[in-house]
């Protein structure tokens, strides 16, 4: 393994905080096939430190001052000679700093900051010191956008050079340590709880900026509404006497623990109620983190931007309006009222920080080698740039402005490949992202590249800008979706050579002559070419505009949802927007672009002739009709909606960027598409156990089992369409479950998306190995 990687991380000491739990939870999880880690202490272990694996090569410096570590750590960098030096929290950042001009010539300096540094640094001095120091990193690794804004914004620091990689947390364990300890309804004997109508917890060091003080004052007022309250504030420090103090002026001695540091948090945060963070300074707090796994409550200051961002508006969580205590004690007392009516929350944030996504967050930030600055002294490239070019993929497609099932395809793609390791950069040729995109892009350490091409592909602008990435980024494959970022993918190889390029067909229909004409011209300049169904394959071939050797299908894959979770959504009755609504309603859904190839008039045809208020089951249900999209048919359908007779039972919803609770509530899919590639919403309702109807569309009729999972009609007859419409409307609810079921099984068996990720990353593998052998031959 002479080309790993080799890391050296610094850190005070094991146990003790979150900064130190976390980068010991980094070197115990990152790949030993990747990296050879190496992980130097400046002081002896605190309580709670952890067993590391084996291959973490620990350097115990044996002093007890950051000062006193500047000549043995010099020592040791200069005998290790690593690729990379992490520095992982502040006040070692500065020691790091101040020996970067000593450091060997092919270590790279990367600083972790872990605090809100305009919030932390006082003063004109001490600010352009830190800015003299910090522009000799690197790299900055950043805990949220808005730390590495805060660093560019206020001390003018270069935004390119920073990353936002998030703490690592097991939320896994955690939470099954939660729901264990939670469903036991037992208060372990080691835990001095006693009975108490509510259980508040605070985790940290106790110090100025983590705010107890203000905690204290907030929950002797919330004893005023709740007298058998009671706080326990886990960890210890210099303000334990001044707090201990307090606590006895405010006469709450009785109601308020202080347990000191615990080495495991698990048992308390189980049996609390809920969880405070009443810091006045704060970066990305673990013990947060940790609560919200454990499905706690929580209760926040505005200690950081990035709390806020984090925390604003999602379920179960409370943000003091500001950082007193009387505003800490108004959110204490809005939560306290809600919890008994849910006690235990699923955290959604949580997502980025799961163990996994975090950790394979942390190895794309340590491989972003081609932007890190090399010393003009360094004779030979790191083993890091090596590794690094042949996991860079850039994903191209036409617009993401507009979001239909290829587009929905290629965000899950690189979704799945940025958390298998990939560095992933989406390129659009044209249009901006949403702001929900971005952000689940950035959540999930993916780029966006926006070429903003005006004049479809053949804008000089957008190659212009695409060269200047490549020829900083150099990634290893182009693989293009749709045929305008297919044709120039295929061109940019005239202007740039890149390793590997292919592309994906998505429909059945190949396009006009001029279109087919444009494919065989480019051929040579695609390595390979899939296509999503085998309708797709045999339509290309058949067109001449791909060779059989160079053609695979490669369908669209899906997340499949949890099944369980599913059956109770569905089975719970519809929340109507509409007031007036009171039988029953058996609720179809409809998702796709308004566009003439999903033949929307064809199904408002079929939904009229079915009668609004048929007898199923011995009992009358309402027919009503959900339809997931917007396009430029939109006022024509409308206006056809209301000549039908139908307009009060048919919602129009726009487009919808999360479909998963249009799925939960709806009875049945129906699709009247005129051609499809591989319709992702027949995927994605059989995903989600729902009976599908559709027309016998080339691409569409590879997803269905007939009379199994579904019915198909013929495409364009309403009558046909509306008559397997009423033959799931008439089935018992036990019969639409198991055709529910036998699709998701199909499904789940031929379109999961992580089969699907492993198919990318072989046909990858396999196009990089036979361009470096054709290179060597």
């Amino acid at each position: 393994m002479t080309d790993r990687v080799r890391l050296l991380l610094l850190i005070p000491h094991l146990g003790g905080g979150g900064a130190e739990r976390v980068i010991a939870c980094v070197a115990a999880n990152l790949d030993p096939a990747i990296f050879e880690v190496h992980l130097a202490l400046i002081a002896d272990d605190f309580p709670g430190a952890p067993t590391l694996p084996a291959w973490v090569n620990v350097h115990r410096l044996r002093v007890q001052r950051v000062r006193r570590a500047a000549w043995p750590l010099l020592q040791l960098i200069r005998n290790l000679r690593p690729t990379i030096l992490l520095s992982g929290m502040v006040h070692l950042n500065s020691l790091a700093l101040l020996l970067e001009p000593l450091l060997p010539a092919q270590t790279t300096l990367l600083i972790r900051h872990n605090t809100t540094a305009s919030l932390a640094i006082p003063g004109k001095l001490h600010r352009l010191i830190f800015t003299w120091l910090h522009r000799r990193a690197h790299r900055i690794l950043c805990q949220s956008e808005a730390m590495a804004e805060d660093l560019a914004t206020n001390f003018h620091l270069d935004r390119k050079r920073m990353i936002v990689v998030p703490n690592p947390i097991d939320i896994a364990v955690l939470r099954r340590q939660s729901l264990a300890q939670h469903a036991a309804l037992a208060t372990p004997a080691s835990l001095p709880w006693r009975t108490a109508s509510f259980r508040l917890i605070a985790i940290g060091r106790l110090s100025d900026e983590k705010g107890h003080d203000l905690l204290l004052n907030a929950f002797a007022q919330a004893l005023a509404k709740h007298p058998a309250a009671q706080l326990a504030i886990l960890g210890d420090g210099s303000r334990r006497p001044s707090l201990l103090a307090l606590r006895n002026q405010l006469r709450i001695e009785d109601s308020v623990l202080f347990p000191g540091f615990q080495d495991d948090v698990a048992p308390w945060l189980s049996t609390a109620d809920l969880f405070v963070q009443p810091s006045r300074i704060e970066g990305m707090p673990n013990a947060l983190l940790e609560a919200a796994a454990s499905g706690l409550p929580l209760v926040a200051t505005p200690s950081s931007d990035g709390l806020v961002h984090m925390l604003r508006h999602a379920p179960g969580t409370w943000l003091a309006q500001d950082i007193s205590a009387d505003a800490l004690a108004a959110a204490m007392l809005a939560a306290m009222d809600t919890l008994r009516q849910q006690p235990r929350y699923e955290h959604d944030f949580l997502r980025p920080f799961d163990l996994p996504l975090a950790i394979a967050a942390w190895q794309r930030a340590l491989l972003k080698s081609p932007n890190m600055p090399v010393r003009k002294d360094s004779c030979q490239q790191p083993a890091i740039a090596r590794r690094a070019s042949v996991k860079r993929i850039a994903l191209l497609i036409p617009t993401l402005a507009q979001i239909g099932g290829a587009e929905r395809q290629v965000i899950l793609l690189a979704q799945g490949l940025a958390a298998r390791g990939w560095r992933v950069t989406v390129v659009a040729l044209s249009g901006q992202v949403s702001d929900s995109l971005s952000s689940q892009f950035a959540a999930a350490e993916i780029e966006f590249l926006a070429l903003e091409m005006r004049k479809a592909w053949i804008d000089p602008r957008g190659w212009l800008r695409f060269l200047r990435w490549c020829r900083l980024e150099r990634p290893a494959i182009l693989h293009a979706h749709l045929p305008h970022a297919a044709w120039f993918a295929r061109c940019f190889r005239l202007v740039h050579r890149v390793p590997v390029v292919l592309d994906t067909l998505h429909s059945t229909r190949i396009g006009s002559p001029r279109a087919q004409w444009l494919y065989r011209l480019t051929s040579p300049f695609a390595d390979h070419v899939t296509a999503v169904s085998r309708a797709g394959a045999d339509a290309a071939l058949a067109a001449k505009i791909v060779s059989a050797h160079k053609l695979s299908v490669v369908p669209n894959g899906i997340p499949i949802p949890d099944l369980p979770a599913i059956k109770s959504a569905i089975k719970s009755p519809i929340k109507s927007e509409i007031k007036s609504e009171i039988p029953p309603t058996f609720l179809w859904l409809a998702a796709g672009r308004l566009a003439p190839v999903k033949d929307y008039p064809t199904l408002l045809r079929a939904f009229a002739l079915l009668p609004s208020n048929p007898q199923l089951e011995a009992d009358p249900l309402e027919v009503r009709l959900e339809i997931a999209g917007d396009g430029p048919q939109r006022p024509s359908l409308e206006a056809l909606a209301e000549e039908l007779g139908i307009a009060s039972r048919v919602r129009w919803l726009g487009f919808c960027v999360d479909m998963a609770p249009l799925y939960a509530r709806a009875n049945a899919v129906v699709l009247a598409s005129l051609w499809e590639g591989l319709p992702m919403c027949t995927l994605e309702a059989a995903a989600y156990s729902l009976p599908v109807v559709a027309t016998r569309a080339q691409g569409t009729t590879e997803t269905i089992l007939e009379a199994e999972s579904g019915f198909l009609a013929p495409i364009g007859d309403a009558r046909a369409l509306s008559d397997a419409m009423a033959s799931v409307m008439a089935m018992t609810e036990d019969a639409r479950n198991r055709m529910g079921i036998a699709g998701r099984s199909f499904i789940a068996r031929n379109y999961a998306i992580e089969p699907v990720l492993n198919t990318w990353e072989e046909l990858y593998q396999r196009l990089l190995r036979q361009r470096v052998h054709s290179a060597s031959s």
